[in-house]
Parts: structure tokens; C-alpha cells; sequence
């Protein structure tokens, strides 16, 4: 398939995901489904989309507000905050796509180490950049004192 690709000129992107039954959804959306599954709630079809959008907003508001002073100037509009705020692991309406076909593994075969011991080094290095980074945003995003409201 990639030389195919490669002749047609057309690049190949990748996600990676652990099962390939789930249906495409971004990390924000799975998040509401996870809290209306846990806490039960549900308000119909058009109020599930509308409490996503307003979750949307609110992550995104607390977001900018908070990082805005850390970000490059290029990243000071719209889409610069979103792609920053996934980057560092926060719930957005982006999905990951990648054209790197070893990253895509890296992120398919996340917690099933154990049964591709070949793959524990690329974990391991990945993983400890990927703590690094969410951590050190967190750390920048989240209130001195801890308080998350």
C-alpha cells in the first residue's frame, strides 16, 4: 500500500488505534460519552451535542486564558490553541492522524506491551518524552494552589 501510495504520489496517514471495530471519535467526545455512562444523564440527541460543544468551549476558554502568555505569538488564534491544547493531552474535537506508520503502532499497541516485548524500547523512550511534555502543560495550566474551578 505505501509504494502504491508513493507512485500516486498521495501520502498515507495513520491513526492508531487499539481496536479497530471503535468508531472515529476525538478525545472530548469520548469523555462525554464516558461521564453520560457513568453518571447516567442523558438529554437526547441534540442536547448530547450541545452539552459537547459547551464542554468544548469551557476547556477551551480555561485553556486560552491560562496559556496565552506561553504561547508563540504564531499560535495566539483558533486552530494555534486547539492544536496546542492537543499536543499536550488536553480533550479537543481533533483526532490524531500521523504519517508515521511507527507512531501509529507506538499509540495502537498502548498498555499491550506485554505481548510485543520488542516494541518496550520505542515505548519506553516515547513514553517518557510524552510524561514529560503532558506533565510540564499541566503543570503551566493548572492553578498554583491546585484549585481546578
Amino acid at each position: 500500500m505505501q509504494q502504491e501510495a508513493a507512485k500516486q504520489g498521495t501520502p498515507l496517514w495513520y491513526r492508531g488505534q487499539r481496536d479497530a471495530t471503535w468508531p472515529l471519535r476525538s478525545k472530548l467526545h469520548r469523555r462525554v460519552i464516558e461521564y453520560f455512562s457513568k453518571t447516567g444523564v442523558r438529554f437526547g440527541e441534540v442536547e448530547d451535542r450541545v452539552f459537547l460543544k459547551d464542554e468544548y468551549k469551557s476547556l477551551y476558554q480555561k485553556f486560552k486564558a491560562q496559556a496565552w502568555h506561553l504561547l508563540d505569538p504564531m499560535e495566539r488564534n483558533d486552530w494555534g490553541i486547539v492544536f496546542r491544547m492537543q499536543h499536550y493531552g488536553f480533550a479537543t474535537r481533533l483526532l490524531d492522524w500521523t504519517k508515521s506508520f511507527a507512531c501509529a503502532i507506538y499509540f495502537a499497541q498502548l498498555g499491550h506491551f506485554e505481548y510485543f516485548p520488542d516494541l518496550e524500547g520505542l515505548r519506553a523512550s516515547y513514553q517518557t518524552d510524552m510524561d514529560t511534555s503532558i506533565e510540564h502543560a499541566r503543570n503551566i495550566i493548572s492553578p498554583p494552589n491546585g484549585d481546578e474551578s
